[in-house]
C-alpha cells in the first residue's frame, strides 16, 4: 500500500478536510486495475497496436497531471510522490487549480513535503545513489509544477491534459456559491502556488464561504461537475482521461450514458482525424457502502480508439 501524503499542516477551518471521498480517490488510482491502464496509456514509448489514429501509436511526451479543486493537495501530492509506481516512469508533470488560493497554498506544501518524503525513502532503500540520481527506470516522484488559482480547468490550452482528477462539490444544495469573481471585492490572501506565508486569515463568513464551495453542488449536486464534465472534449489530449467523483444523487449512471452519446468526432481542433474515436465512461472505483451519507464512485471517461477494419 501506497502511503497517504501528510496534511497536519493544512488550516481545516479554510480548505476541505481529506475524507471518505479523498481516499477512495486514491485507492482508486493505486488498484491494480487503473496501475495497468495508467502504465500502458502513457508510456513513453509507442504502443503495438492495431487501432486507427491511435495517440498511443505514436511517441508521447510526459504526460502532464490535473487535479481541479485541489483542496488539501493529498491527491497531487500521491499522484506526484509515486508516479513512478503509477505510471510505470516517473517522467509526469502535475498541476492543480483551485478558487479558494489556501487550497492552493496548502497543496504546494503538502505535494513538496510528499515528495521530499518519497526521496529520502528512496535513499534508504538504496533506489537512488548519494546524488538524489534514481537507479532504477521506474523510480522517483514526478515533477510537479505548481498550484493554481483558476477555476476549473479554464487556463489551460486544448488538448493539453492527458490525465484530469476531480472530486467536485457534489452535496445537492439549494445553489452553488458565487465564484469569486462574481462576487466583488478582493480575494482572502493567501501564499498563493509556492506554498510561502502571507496568508491572512479570513473572518468567520469568509470561513462559511470558502468551505461552502468545497461541497455545495447545486442541482443534483451535479452544477460544478457538470460544467467540468462539458470542458473535457477540449481540454483533454486525444489520449487524456478524466477521474470524477460522483455520489448516488448525481444519478451517475446517467451521466455515463450521457458521456457515452458525446461524438468524439466532431470537427473541432482536438478531436480532428481521430477516426474512430469513441467516448468511454465506466466506474472503476467504488465506496460499496454508505460513505456519510451517499456511496461514492470514481468514473474514468476516456476515448477508445476503433481497430482496423471496426465500421
Amino acid at each position: 500500500m501506497l502511503p497517504t501524503p501528510d496534511t497536519s499542516h493544512v488550516p481545516y477551518t479554510l480548505v476541505y478536510e481529506p475524507a471518505e471521498d479523498s481516499f477512495l480517490l486514491l485507492d482508486t488510482l493505486s488498484s491494480p486495475s487503473e496501475v495497468s491502464f495508467l502504465s500502458s496509456h502513457f508510456s513513453p514509448f509507442p504502443a503495438t497496436t492495431t487501432t486507427i489514429s491511435s495517440p498511443r501509436s505514436q511517441p508521447q511526451g510526459a504526460p502532464l497531471v490535473l487535479e481541479v479543486g485541489s483542496g488539501s493537495g493529498v491527491v497531487t501530492a500521491f499522484l506526484t510522490a509515486n508516479a513512478g509506481r503509477l505510471f510505470g516512469h516517473a517522467a509526469v508533470l502535475t498541476l492543480s487549480t483551485d478558487v479558494n488560493v489556501f487550497a492552493c497554498s496548502a497543496t504546494a506544501k503538502t505535494t513538496t513535503r510528499a515528495c521530499a518524503g518519497e526521496g529520502e525513502r528512496q535513499r534508504s532503500s538504496g533506489t537512488t545513489d548519494g546524488d538524489g540520481n534514481e537507479t532504477e527506470n521506474d523510480a522517483g516522484p514526478g515533477a510537479y509544477l505548481a498550484s493554481l488559482r483558476a477555476d476549473l480547468a479554464t487556463p489551460f490550452l486544448p488538448g493539453s491534459v492527458d490525465v484530469l482528477v476531480f472530486n467536485p462539490p457534489y452535496v445537492p444544495t439549494p445553489s452553488v456559491p458565487r465564484r469569486m469573481e462574481q462576487r466583488g471585492g478582493p480575494p482572502p490572501r493567501g501564499g498563493g502556488g509556492g506554498g510561502g506565508g502571507g496568508e491572512k486569515k479570513p473572518g468567520y463568513e469568509e470561513e462559511i464561504y470558502l468551505l461552502e464551495l468545497s461541497y455545495a453542488g447545486g442541482d443534483k449536486g451535479m452544477e460544478v461537475t457538470d460544467r467540468l464534465l462539458d470542458s473535457l472534449p477540449e481540454v483533454l489530449s486525444p489520449r487524456g482521461c478524466a477521474y470524477v467523483l460522483m455520489c448516488a444523487q448525481n444519478k451517475p449512471q446517467q451521466v455515463r450514458e450521457r458521456i457515452r452519446r458525446w461524438d468524439a468526432g466532431r470537427d473541432d481542433s482536438n478531436n480532428a482525424g481521430n477516426n474512430g474515436a469513441r467516448w468511454m465512461a465506466e466506474t472503476v472505483g467504488s465506496s460499496g457502502k454508505k460513505a456519510g451519507w451517499e456511496k461514492l464512485e470514481i468514473v474514468r471517461i476516456w476515448r477508445e480508439f476503433g481497430k482496423v477494419g471496426d465500421k
